[in-house]
């Protein structure tokens, strides 16, 4: 329950810099955040309360970035690999990114949902 409490206030602080774009969105979650906070100040014996409890597993839930929608891998048209040095391999499959990635299945939905690139460098993009 702390670790979600800790995941909360992180991401209440790192929703104050997101982009204008998500500000709508992030405003209404911004705020549900917010007065969670309050209460949780408010109340020292928080964990005792079920109603507190069941809000922050709640919030923790939606807001928690292994909730994202599945990738329906049957309207992939093709996954693009970006390389550290400038280069890129584009696989029509999942299959064949996989095998020519040398990855394992249940990782490829992991590194094309992330933002960012791998540690290696690599970077993977769907092409819809």
């Amino acid at each position: 329950m702390k670790n979600r409490l800790s995941f909360l206030i992180t991401y209440y602080v790192y929703v104050n810099w997101i982009d204008d774009w998500f500000e709508w969105r992030n405003k209404m979650q911004k705020e549900a955040i917010h007065q969670l906070i309050v209460k949780l100040t408010l109340n020292k014996n928080w964990l005792n309360d079920p109603m507190i409890v069941n809000e922050v597993k709640y919030l923790g839930d939606q807001l928690s970035c292994t909730r994202r929608s599945p990738i329906n891998y049957n309207q992939i048209q093709g996954i693009n690999v970006y390389y550290l040095d400038g280069s890129e391999k584009m696989y029509t499959s999942l299959k064949s990114c996989c095998e020519g990635e040398k990855l394992f299945k249940g990782t490829i939905q992991k590194y094309i949902l992330s933002d960012s690139p791998i540690a290696d460098g690599r970077y993977f993009c769907v092409i819809r």
